[in-house]
């Protein structure tokens, strides 16, 4: 986080962040959990706001992409 960024004083809300971290947690990190499994969020200051990035090491858009789709609803 840049050294003169004050969280508490930005207007974020936490829910645009939330399902973000949840789906690199759950599709990328729990799938295979591993040693050394990491999560990592940066939040970033500009002109125009803020700018955030959420990686992880885990199995990544490839593996989750290729299992079966389920859905919900109706």
């Amino acid at each position: 986080m840049d050294e003169d960024f004050d969280l508490w004083t930005m207007l974020l809300p936490l829910i645009l962040l939330q399902p973000i971290i949840e789906n690199a947690i759950l599709h990328g990190l729990i799938v295979d959990p591993k040693p050394g499994a990491h999560l990592e969020v940066r939040l970033a200051k500009t002109a125009n706001g803020v700018f955030f990035t959420v990686s992880n090491n885990g199995l990544g858009i490839n593996y989750t992409s290729k299992q079966p789709k389920k859905t919900g609803g109706i």
